[in-house]
């Protein structure tokens, strides 16, 4: 009958659906291991030059934005300030920079790390394990959350979150 194959249909789309989460774009099973030009890599990313020193530069503005704001008012509404506006630019530098990190798919990094793109989630990430990919996907995780929950990002700010992260990262670098 009709519904008999629909309900097959169904059940093998949700396995192929349930079997495309443990894989990755190029058809790799997942292990929370990376793949670098043929070789596993547990704990270290390879990345370019350019992209180290995007990261780096990201990293060295932990301490100049310990003294600014990340977010002013202006009028009724929030925008970023000058060292805010330099902390977004080199997050999207980074990702755009270093294509070996995955950083497109930043939700699925969280997601296996076991972080959810929340605020909450990404505030109360113990990111004392966590390798470069996945800290960097939560920075790029709470720079695009900002567009949907205004003034997020003065928050992670203000708690502590953003010199947390940039210090992880200037941890994983000196390594």
């Amino acid at each position: 009958s009709y519904i008999q194959i629909i309900v097959l249909l169904l059940t093998i789309l949700l396995t192929e659906i349930e079997l495309h989460k443990h894989f990755d774009k190029n058809g790799n099973l997942r292990t929370g291991k990376k793949i670098v030009e043929g070789k596993m890599m547990a704990d270290k990313i390879m990345v370019n030059q350019d992209g180290r020193k995007a990261i780096q530069k990201l990293a060295d503005l932990r301490q100049s934005l310990k003294t600014a704001k990340m977010m002013v008012w202006q009028g009724r509404f929030m925008q970023f300030s000058e060292e805010g506006m330099e902390f977004t630019n080199c997050v999207s530098n980074v990702a755009s920079t270093c294509p070996e990190l995955d950083l497109v798919h930043y939700q699925e990094i969280l997601k296996e790390n076991g972080i959810e793109w929340t605020p909450i989630s990404l505030h109360e990430a113990d990111i004392s394990q966590l390798d470069l990919q996945c800290v960097m996907a939560l920075i790029l995780g709470a720079v695009r959350i900002e567009r949907f929950c205004e003034g997020v990002l003065q928050d992670f700010w203000e708690e502590g979150d953003i010199d947390l992260w940039l210090g992880r990262l200037q941890d994983l670098l000196s390594r």
